[in-house]
């Protein structure tokens, strides 16, 4: 389970406890029916958004519950709402909520993150692992490799990912080095993790490259054992007028998990504001739709 947890979700197995992350590898089946985003992972927001006012660059410093409103206070400005789904990480919405109800004050705090980090190569030419089928991502124990938690072969993924003739690949770095990488030089975690990632990609070293450094503080939830025994009650609460939506709320550091809380938080909304039922329980195993 470890290249998983450790590529995939970027958990320590010391951490996080197994049943979430098989749950999900359950729902969604072979790797081989995998399915991604043709034009990106915002694709969904993208359209979600198409006819709507949004605003963006400004700075929310907190979020407060007054009966059956909630007060958004935005770079200064204080804005009163029936409904506010908070739509941040767990550790920013735990600092962002100042009135939290105690078991979702609870559930928030246990909802830790661990950053990720990426670097992005776009190569002269398609190369990848070598391999006696394409292959999009190699999985690397860290009983066997330090610096790369997996290389993800992107233009095998999608061929629309790289250009004509061109090469894409996603070099993860392990979770156990990525505190020490998180504020280094990009050129160092550039050679950091292409240094390690010759060993698996032939020809890689006279490849010409240009990188991209990616790096998220809050890059994917945990699933601690904390975590999982404060989700039933935190699932189970009352709807009020602020709602959560995010992969944290599932447990489940993947897109359908996103989309499953968003689809939960929208049910629950429209219950509040006289709309169809909320559903109250959704089961981690549950595909998205």
């Amino acid at each position: 389970l470890q290249p998983v947890a450790g590529s995939f979700f970027g958990w320590d197995t010391a951490r996080s406890t197994a049943a979430p992350m098989v749950s999900l590898l359950l729902a969604v089946g072979q790797p081989a029916g995998w399915r991604t985003y043709r034009d990106g992972m915002d694709l969904l927001a993208r359209r979600l958004a198409e006819g709507l006012d949004v605003a963006t660059g400004s700075t929310v410093h907190q979020v407060i519950t007054d009966r059956d409103t909630a007060r958004v206070i935005v770079d200064g400005t204080v804005l009163t709402a029936r409904s506010v789904v908070v739509c941040t990480p767990a550790p920013v919405a735990a600092r962002l909520f100042a009135n939290a109800p105690k078991d979702e004050a609870a559930y928030l705090s246990a909802c830790t993150f661990t950053p990720t980090l990426k670097v992005s190569c776009l190569l002269d030419r398609p190369l990848a692992p070598q391999s006696s089928r394409p292959l999009y991502v190699l999985l690397t124990p860290e009983a066997e490799e330090s610096a790369l938690a997996g290389i993800i072969v992107d233009h095998v993924k999608h061929p629309q990912r790289a250009p004509a003739g061109k090469g894409l690949l996603s070099l993860m770095a392990t979770a156990g080095t990525i505190p020490d990488l998180l504020a280094a030089p990009e050129h160092e975690i550039i050679d950091h993790l292409t240094g390690a990632a010759r060993r698996y990609v032939p020809g890689l070293e006279s490849a010409g490259a240009r990188y991209a450094v990616h790096r998220f503080v809050h890059g994917l939830p945990e699933a601690t054992a904390e975590a999982l025994q404060r989700r039933a009650r935190f699932m189970a609460r009352d709807v009020s007028p602020v709602e959560y939506a995010g992969d944290w709320v599932m447990l489940r550091p993947a897109s359908e998990g996103a989309v499953r809380s968003g689809a939960l938080a929208a049910s629950r909304v429209l219950s509040r504001l006289g709309g169809r039922r909320t559903v109250n329980r959704i089961t981690m195993g549950e595909k998205a739709s």
